[in-house]
């Protein structure tokens, strides 16, 4: 018989309508079941991670989680945004939930809304899952009344990978011919690339960063990742990696990688707009560097973030990310359950209109 149970920093998560158990921090039990549960789903995506959790510092967050004898199968770190005025929340579990078979899903997703449906006006999700796997499980949404979120508001369903199961030098000779001559171009300018591991280089990163979605429209890095980056724990130090690119001396480009179970993940970069620096081969640079990393650490793929099939090669981003891979990944789509039909619908609408305002 499966069971759900919240948990949630120092203190219990108790959604007023839930009559499940839930526990605080100090049941260590639950915890280290989590832990062990987490650490064996090779999908595992950062933002359903213990790391994540950590960094957050269990900020409007908490995880759900179905036990079966006394051990996890599935879990969900939620994410709460209550709306103002309402008393309600939408609930969010990015990239999760985390199960180890469709039918622990199935019951997963059951016992949650449970748990949420006092005060929930729509509830989130968008599995980690790609190929024959992420089609098993996204027939459990679709059967379970689940509803397609809008595209416009979803995060991306498709991405390029690098293959790390393969000799460098073959990985090398899979690049487009013009990105290896990139390359080559690059060495020869004397362009360096390093880890970015002290303060000021992590400053600098988050600042030029930050700058440039301002200019562009773009979020800039959640306080909570800068907050990580400048952790130097053993945990913080195993979700993020920072790749810097230093070009006379001067730090101009950077890239942010996250692990997630057996993947690399770039998730955040910038290169400088100056006039000088706009024609050499940076990302390039510091794309191929996170490969060898990846590979060297042990990582099956490289995941280059994100790719926009209805746009092709047509999109220089998408054109750029092809020159190192043309492996696609696509993953299920995000879904929302609306647990009041009309807020949900309302909430929906407004989110896609700011969104296409602001694209």
């Amino acid at each position: 018989m499966e069971s759900s149970i919240l948990l949630r920093g120092a203190e219990p998560v108790s959604p007023a309508s839930s009559s499940r158990p839930s526990v605080s921090e100090g049941d260590g039990s639950v915890w280290r079941s989590l832990d062990t549960f987490l650490a064996s789903q090779q999908d595992l995506h950062f933002l359903q991670s213990l790391g994540w959790y950590g960094c957050r510092d269990g900020l409007n967050s908490f995880y759900c989680a179905t036990m079966r004898a006394g051990r996890v199968v599935a879990a969900s770190l939620v994410r709460a945004r209550r709306i103002p005025g309402t008393g309600l929340t939408v609930y969010r579990v990015e990239r999760g939930p985390v199960a180890a078979t469709p039918e622990d899903l199935d019951v997963h997703l059951r016992l949650m809304c449970d748990d949420l449906r006092r005060d929930a006006a729509l509830v989130s999700v968008s599995p980690h899952y790609y190929g024959a796997r992420g089609e098993a499980y996204e027939s459990v949404l679709k059967s379970g009344g689940w509803r397609r979120m809008p595209t416009i508001l979803s995060n991306y369903q498709a991405t390029i990978v690098v293959n790390l199961t393969e000799d460098i030098e073959q990985i090398r000779g899979k690049l487009r011919r013009s990105l290896r001559t990139q390359l080559n171009r690059g060495a020869r300018l004397g362009i360096q690339i390093k880890e970015g591991s002290d303060a000021s280089a992590i400053a600098t990163f988050v600042e030029q960063h930050d700058a440039m979605a301002r200019r562009r429209g773009l979020a800039p890095i959640p306080g909570e990742v800068t907050r990580c980056l400048g952790d130097r724990s053993d945990s913080a130090r195993s979700l993020l990696r920072l790749l810097i690119a230093e070009y006379e001396g001067q730090q101009i480009a950077g890239i942010l990688l996250v692990r997630a179970g057996d993947r690399a993940i770039y998730e955040w970069g910038v290169t400088s707009e100056e006039e000088g620096h706009r024609q050499l081969p940076l990302s390039h640079m510091l794309h191929w560097e996170a490969i060898g990393w990846a590979k060297s650490a042990g990582y099956h793929y490289y995941d280059l973030g994100g790719y926009w099939e209805e746009r092709g090669d047509e999109d220089p981003i998408n054109r750029f990310k092809t020159g190192f891979s043309k492996e696609v990944q696509r993953f299920v789509p995000e879904y929302y359950y609306p647990m009041r039909p009309l807020l949900a619908g309302a909430l929906l609408g407004l989110a896609s209109l700011r969104a296409r305002i602001m694209s």
